[in-house]
């Protein structure tokens, strides 16, 4: 006896094809019904729902949407005022542990646009070489690179590396204060962009 639905050869006895599924012998009266649903997961696979950030699980048409098994949201509570508290706190370290994750998130939150945040260590290592001076190029890069991506998850802002520069370099004539509206625009887009990730992969909070 072969499968009315896609020709397995079967073994007497079988109720349901172990190739597709499709019911037989008593339950031929279902075949029909049976075949439309076969006809429509016939060839889905885990490995396709993951290329497409989830994956579709049950029966006929009760489907049900999955994450990839590993995703991990980001963080999108970054906040000016705790990012300054634990720097002061910690003299400077958190610092440079809040631009190593920064510049992480970002990646993963933009990646897919033809751009590329240097790491850390460029980052720490050129800004020494250059006197600071590679630090405002950075800032303006990533202020840009940001700006974009906003605009790309449906959120855009007016404020991108020109502004971050502007403030940065007017910081210097204004005590400093120029600097920390340059950061609040970098944390607040960055914020932004990341919950534009999580909100793509099914995480709306």
């Amino acid at each position: 006896m072969f499968c009315a639905n896609c020709g397995t050869q079967l073994s007497d006895g079988e109720k349901f094809c172990p190739n597709c599924g499709a019911p037989v012998g008593d339950n031929a009266a279902n075949a029909e019904n049976a075949g439309n649903v076969n006809e429509e997961i016939k060839g889905f696979s885990a490995e396709d729902a993951a290329q497409n950030a989830g994956a579709y699980n049950g029966a006929a048409n009760n489907y049900t949407y999955q994450a990839p098994y590993n995703f991990m949201p980001l963080k999108t509570d970054r906040s000016l005022l705790v990012f300054v508290l634990l720097s002061i706190v910690t003299c400077g370290i958190y610092t440079w542990v809040f631009i190593y994750q920064l510049i992480k998130d970002v990646n993963i939150a933009c990646e897919g646009d033809g751009d590329d945040t240097p790491g850390f260590w460029m980052f720490f290592l050129l800004t020494m070489v250059t006197c600071g001076i590679y630090g405002y190029v950075w800032y303006y890069k990533l202020g840009n690179r940001l700006q974009v991506n906003c605009a790309r998850y449906g959120q855009p802002t007016t404020e991108g590396g020109s502004a971050v520069l502007l403030w940065m370099i007017l910081g210097i004539w204004l005590c400093g204060i120029g600097a920390f509206i340059a950061w609040n625009i970098l944390i607040n887009n960055t914020n932004t962009v990341c919950a534009g990730y999580n909100r793509a992969h099914g995480v709306m909070a």
